[in-house]
């Protein structure tokens, strides 16, 4: 296995630290759910092994698929200043191999500064209950949005055999039925109609079951001829990220709206009576919405009133 270069003072996955450790490198946290106390040690890895060291819960609600510059621009410039992150992200494993339970969004943002180091606290096995609930309490100062939610368990689901209802997956993922109804719904876009979006935390979830619901009567190719119709937002400022997403949105309710207009069109709107001789007195029209009315004469015979009971009966 592979040394990691770290700073001396930290640990490296060598049988014996680097150098005599202070105490504050070293952290006990009671286990959430009763069991053996968690004992981690302080490591710091550079930005250029982030990459292949790190891998995320399979818990943790934020897709890491969709992290960008945009996605971390709150921390970045901490970390681009203080060449690390200052709280330190939570994981298990080895140096070279780990899963991250807190501080996703940490790890990237390290990534992408060069000569960072990423400070974690790491210890070697924790219990898949006491992982559960440490992942569920992380990612609290920026919560992994619904769809951030959708796009995990979908990923999640196309690595397992196994069936989860919503209520299993509520229970899994540490939400509401609500919320995990919600991200099963968005579930069932292309992974394209998210990538239109600067970052994950810009997209509308109200919009995107709107537009789920939408593309469930077209076919992939017409689901896929409307997302290239789409523009794609590239930007990390707010204002520039806020402008293009309007332009965005906007776009995708004209084409919902464009098509809601079609559907309310009558689907007949002659009358089939039209070219018939009806019997003096008797009216047919045929409404805006297509609904045929007839109307007969008091006059009536009732033999004639008979044949359309009949007819009306069948």
């Amino acid at each position: 296995m592979p040394d990691t270069e770290i700073k001396p003072g930290y640990i490296s996955n060598r049988s014996k630290p680097v150098n005599k450790l202070s105490k504050a490198q070293f952290y006990t946290q009671d286990s959430p759910t009763g069991k053996e106390p968690i004992k981690y040690k302080l490591v710091h890895i550079p930005a250029e092994k982030v990459e292949g060291a790190v891998k995320k819960s399979k818990l943790n609600k934020r897709n890491e698929k969709h992290l960008n510059l945009r996605a971390i621009s709150d921390i970045l410039p901490s970390i681009k200043l203080a060449k690390k992150n200052d709280h330190p992200c939570k994981a298990y494993g080895t140096l070279d191999d780990m899963v991250i339970m807190e501080g996703l969004r940490r790890s990237y943002a390290v990534r992408a500064v060069e000569g960072a180091q990423l400070a974690v606290w790491l210890t070697e096995y924790v219990h898949p209950e006491d992982e559960a609930v440490i992942v569920s309490r992380a990612d609290k100062y920026r919560e992994p949005t619904t769809i951030d939610l959708s796009l995990t368990i979908k990923e999640f689901l196309s690595e397992t055999d196994e069936t989860y209802t919503v209520r299993e997956l509520a229970s899994l993922f540490d939400v509401s039925r609500g919320t995990a109804q919600n991200a099963k719904d968005v579930m069932k876009l292309p992974e394209a109609y998210f990538n239109k979006y600067p970052s994950l935390n810009d997209a509308s979830l109200t919009l995107a079951l709107k537009f789920s619901k939408y593309t469930e009567s077209l076919s992939d190719v017409e689901i896929n001829d409307v997302l290239e119709a789409l523009p794609e937002v590239v930007a990390i400022d707010d204002d520039g990220a806020k402008a293009g997403v309007k332009k965005l949105e906007d776009k995708i309710k004209s084409i919902m709206a464009a098509v809601k207009t079609t559907d309310n069109k009558p689907v007949v709107k002659d009358n089939p009576f039209s070219y018939i001789k009806l019997k003096k007195g008797v009216v047919t029209s045929m409404s805006d919405k297509g609904v045929l009315s007839i109307k007969l004469p008091a006059s009536i015979d009732e033999e004639t009133i008979n044949d359309i009971a009949k007819l009306l009966s069948q």
